[in-house]
């Protein structure tokens, strides 16, 4: 056999390998944004909601999980993703949290053509795990802006910023997950005393 067909089948060889490896593509750890789990106490006959697509820079309006690293770059996880794209993720655990409540006669996404008395509306400011200087160990930090708008006028409502941040147990998939579900779970909780709780 020639040297050239030798390097020909070694090459040809490589090539299959490289096309039929698999690739990390982040779905070995999917991220979901679960719900509120407790049903709270709150004011009852509040008509219908809807719940918006959240806006979103284009930084966080994907699948990918963003961190700020020790220097202060944005990157993001290489074997995580969430479930769905960012704001999706989002968009549907409110509206399960909501209509958990029973505080309102219906809550739906903003796809549907039927107009509730009020809209939530929301802006995702800060939603990534961020690596402080000289720490290994990554922070989850949320900020997200809710606007409540009432009547055809959409005239506001209420309009409040809510923050939360969690330390993961380690640096690692599943603690950061934690991390994320923990500090989601106290700006639902806010959103929803301050929505449908409070006067």
């Amino acid at each position: 056999m020639s040297k050239r067909l030798t390097s020909t089948i070694i090459m040809l060889a490589l090539t299959a390998c490289s096309l039929t490896s698999p690739r990390d593509t982040g779905n070995a750890h999917r991220v979901f944004l679960e719900p509120l789990s407790q049903k709270a106490s709150c004011r009852a006959h509040m008509g219908s909601l809807t719940i918006t697509y959240p806006q979103a820079p284009d930084t966080l309006n994907t699948s990918r999980i963003a961190l700020i690293d020790q220097n202060g770059r944005l990157d993001y996880f290489a074997g995580m993703r969430w479930a769905d794209f960012l704001p999706g993720n989002i968009q549907s655990a409110l509206i399960s949290s909501f209509s958990a409540l029973g505080s309102f006669q219906s809550v739906s996404s903003d796809d549907t053509i039927d107009r509730s008395r009020l809209t939530l509306e929301s802006e995702i400011k800060t939603f990534e795990a961020v690596y402080h200087a000289g720490d290994p160990v990554p922070e989850a930090n949320i900020e997200i802006m809710f606007t409540l708008r009432e009547g055809n006028n959409l005239h506001v409502k209420k309009q409040f910023t809510v923050s939360a941040k969690m330390k993961a147990e380690a640096d690692n998939a599943d603690a950061i997950d934690r991390a994320f579900e923990k500090a989601f779970t106290q700006i639902e909780h806010t959103a929803v005393s301050k929505i449908a709780c409070r006067p």
